[in-house]
């Protein structure tokens, strides 16, 4: 999984989590998966690069995936793996669809990390699962495109009627804007529902910042350059 020539060793090449520890994407394993780097991460990440009419997260879009699952489902296995389907992107990023087409070694590390967290969270394996959140997900995706894109592109669908037992949709259809503070407890509160263990609600503008120390003996901060 780790290209070659790449070194896993150099600390300018791995990445430091919620919780200061240090880990290589390419070698994640999901014992060092944090469920508080989902919110934390998903919340400050704009949806469409940012080409949108006001900020929408990832969060935000996250729960707004879950509800239209809960609709349908109700509370079960199918809507918390809505709710998780984009926990990758805290790690790698909110990379648009017509980019990441173009980006094969990228798919295949995302793939090694979306498989880390699906082990960490024992999120259900069954392809069919996967296959109605992507179906929620884009439900999701012409949902914001009637609100949030700069213009009436000819792809865009009409809302499945769905959409009114969403709260996030309706905000969205109301013009409502959910900055990452917001966002950040919204979805630390539905991961709650779902049982998850977060270590605190604060939200990311209230973190104190503090040194960063590798917890992994093999691996030293950069310091300065």
């Amino acid at each position: 999984m780790v290209p070659e020539g790449f070194d896993t060793s150099n600390p300018m090449n791995r990445h430091v989590t919620t919780d200061e520890r240090s880990i290589c994407f390419a070698e994640m394993t999901p014992e060092e998966f944090c469920i508080d780097d989902v919110p934390h991460a998903l919340s400050k990440i704009c949806r469409y690069n940012g080409l949108i009419n006001r900020f929408y997260s990832v969060a935000q879009h996250s729960v707004l995936v879950c509800e239209l699952a809960e609709a349908t489902y109700g509370k079960g296995r199918i809507s918390e793996a809505a709710l998780m389907h984009d926990a990758v992107e805290a790690y790698l990023g909110d990379i648009s669809r017509p980019f990441k087409a173009l980006l094969p070694d990228y798919m295949r590390i995302e793939q090694h990390v979306e498989n880390a967290i699906k082990t960490a969270c024992d999120l259900p394996p069954d392809p069919a699962v996967w296959k109605e959140v992507k179906r929620f997900d884009v439900m999701a995706l012409f949902i914001e495109a009637n609100h949030v894109l700069l213009y009436d592109y000819s792809w865009i669908k009409p809302k499945d009627p769905l959409w009114k037992k969403s709260q996030q949709a309706h905000k969205l259809a109301e013009g409502f804007e959910m900055l990452p503070d917001e966002a950040h407890r919204l979805m630390v509160n539905k991961l709650r529902d779902y049982g998850y263990d977060l270590k605190d609600v604060a939200s990311p503008g209230q973190r104190r910042r503090k040194p960063v120390i590798s917890h992994d003996p093999r691996h030293t901060n950069p310091g300065l350059m």
